[in-house]
């Protein structure tokens, strides 16, 4: 008896099995039905969308770039002989005219080997004189047959030795006068000395820099661009920009370009421009003060094509738009272009769309091929 109710119960929950198979096989089948049902609604159900109609507008190439300012010249001035210092006639930051005195080394010692050169000449000038009269006399002799071409040739060996003797001298004059020139330091040209680096009486060792010195009436402003601004934009020498300065609001000068590298930073890409300007009289202007520089290049074609960012998607790693028929109602996507940002919100379309088209601005991202589309009243 027991075994025949355990075969029994076996029988019922295998009945039972079977028919909740059934039923949820039912229940799924009916929940896919609806939402294929819901996906067909939906897709019949005109979605409210806005369009745009492409146009031309016309854009300014301009773009600020960061820029430091910079001394039209810069040198590092010194002395080409050492001696201790004994006059300094430097202001910091003054102006001053080519060829003004700034620092002067002592002159004694140059000027008491000049002074011994001198000397030197003066008597081996004489000793020429001499030697010059002896060769005449030994000439005229030897013409005659009186003395023997031994003592003509030693009156010319004479006079070659006198000459070379004053020549040598001459030279070391010269070289003497020059050492004395030296021991003056002049302004090489019109600048300002920005940083003494010695003292007065102090010693002075050839070739160490003494004085900075820059030309800050004629300043330059660098800037770093990268390769797809140098590529699209007309450089050349009648280039302008309008350089601003942090520290000055509301100023603005106008700089022509001077100089471009075509040679990239190898770390940043980018290549360097450098623009001139003169400094103004009222404002203060000075060697490393950061700008902004406004280039503004009117070579670039003045019109665009833009859209909104809004009405761009991205299918397969491609910025694509959907292009409006008004006849069928529907969107199809095609590929683009995109360019440069425009302002804060729309991207210049340099291929794929043309001019008079209509495209989607809203709502893009929901639509699908074959949906059908309905406009805002308030689309325009």
């Amino acid at each position: 008896m027991t075994q025949k109710k355990i075969i029994i119960g076996i029988g019922l929950l295998i009945t039972f099995g079977i028919i909740s198979l059934i039923w949820r096989e039912l229940n799924q089948n009916d929940i896919a039905n609806k939402i294929k049902s819901k996906k067909q609604t939906l897709a019949q159900t005109p979605r409210t969308i806005q369009i745009e109609t492409a146009k031309y507008v016309q854009i300014n190439n301009l773009k600020t770039f960061p820029g430091t300012v910079l001394a039209s010249k810069k040198s590092h001035l010194s002395f080409r002989i050492g001696g201790p210092l004994v006059q300094v006639n430097v202001k910091l930051g003054v102006p001053v005219k080519k060829g003004t005195l700034l620092m002067q080394i002592d002159q004694r010692d140059f000027k008491d080997s000049i002074n011994s050169l001198n000397a030197q000449l003066q008597g081996a000038e004489a000793l020429l004189k001499n030697a010059l009269a002896d060769f005449q006399r030994a000439k005229k002799l030897f013409q005659k047959k009186v003395i023997a071409q031994t003592n003509y040739d030693k009156a010319i060996s004479i006079l070659k030795l006198r000459k070379s003797t004053v020549k040598n001298l001459q030279v070391q004059l010269d070289i003497a006068q020059h050492h004395l020139e030296d021991t003056t330091l002049y302004a090489p040209y019109d600048g300002t000395v920005t940083a003494q680096l010695v003292q007065n009486y102090e010693m002075v060792a050839p070739g160490r820099t003494v004085l900075i010195f820059h030309n800050i009436q004629e300043l330059e402003v660098t800037i770093n661009i990268p390769e797809k601004e140098i590529i699209s934009r007309n450089i050349n020498k009648n280039s302008l920009v309008q350089v601003k300065f942090a520290a000055l609001e509301g100023l603005s000068i106008p700089a022509r370009l001077k100089e471009w590298g075509s040679l990239a930073d190898s770390t940043t890409k980018t290549y360097p421009i450098t623009f001139a300007f003169s400094a103004p009289k009222q404002y203060k202007i000075l060697p490393g003060m950061s700008t902004s520089v406004i280039w503004n290049d009117q070579q670039q074609p003045k019109k665009q094509l833009t859209v909104p960012i809004s009405a761009l998607n991205a299918d397969n790693n491609k910025s694509t738009i959907w292009i409006y028929n008004t006849a069928t109602q529907k969107a199809v996507a095609r590929p683009v272009t995109l360019g440069a940002l425009y302002k804060t919100n729309r991207i210049i379309i340099t291929n794929g769309l043309k001019e008079g088209e209509t495209f989607v601005i809203t709502g893009t991202r929901l639509i699908n091929k074959n949906d059908i589309l309905t406009l805002k009243k308030d689309t325009h």
